[in-house]
């Protein structure tokens, strides 16, 4: 559990829950990062960052199952911005399976916020991505499922076509999450409200019981 980290009024200041700056292989699984806040933050790729990977080795992979990701922060300046997922290095692949990422931070104030945000359009996604949940608001220009710089995807669909991302995240699906827990860390989904998170999920192999010891 990773949650309650602030930035108090510091601009360039970035608030991140994960980060991958160097190395060759990483497993990042059975996370839940939550509660991060950054107000003031004018960075223009993600003042709050859920998971970031920022940097890695040529041919480096990036393993990031079942993690659950809910940013809420409330921005106070213009060039607020929000990433559930960074990645700003093309260098190592993106595994992402199984993800629940929910990206709710309040650009009332703000530029924008996003699930998945990359600082490129080069294609380092695996091919093997996809059963992930990615939510960034009420769809439009300043909320995204998927930002690059260059491309942009206000919804599943469109996501699910782009260059960078196919073939993978064809099951991947959209939806404002309900929340049974979001206190001290715990992001519990509500099990009495229908949700794509319910089976939505494939197996992998090594990956075999949650971060409870429960197997999935």
């Amino acid at each position: 559990k990773i949650y309650d980290l602030q930035s108090n009024g510091l601009t360039t200041t970035t608030v991140v829950g994960i980060d991958v700056a160097t190395g060759l292989v990483f497993d990042i699984y059975n996370n839940m990062v939550s509660d991060l806040r950054a107000p003031a933050s004018t960075t223009t790729t993600g003042g709050t960052r859920g998971i970031s990977v920022s940097g890695g080795s040529t041919g480096g992979v990036v393993r990031i199952y079942y993690n659950s990701v809910y940013l809420n922060d409330v921005g106070t300046v213009a060039g607020y911005t929000s990433a559930g997922i960074h990645n700003s290095s093309v260098t190592p692949t993106l595994d992402l399976r199984n993800n629940v990422v929910v990206n709710k931070s309040n650009i009332t104030t703000g530029t924008r916020v996003a699930a998945f945000w990359k600082t490129s359009s080069t294609d380092n996604v695996d091919n093997n991505s996809n059963n992930n949940l990615y939510y960034a608001g009420t769809p439009d220009a300043a909320h995204l499922i998927y930002y690059d710089g260059t491309n942009s995807a206000q919804t599943i669909s469109a996501y699910n076509v782009l260059s960078a991302i196919t073939p993978g995240e064809s099951a991947s699906q959209t939806e404002d999450v309900a929340w049974a827990t979001i206190t001290n860390g715990v992001l519990r989904p509500d099990a009495a409200t229908a949700s794509y998170i319910e089976s939505g999920g494939q197996n992998i192999v090594g990956f075999t019981s949650d971060f409870e010891g429960d197997s999935r």
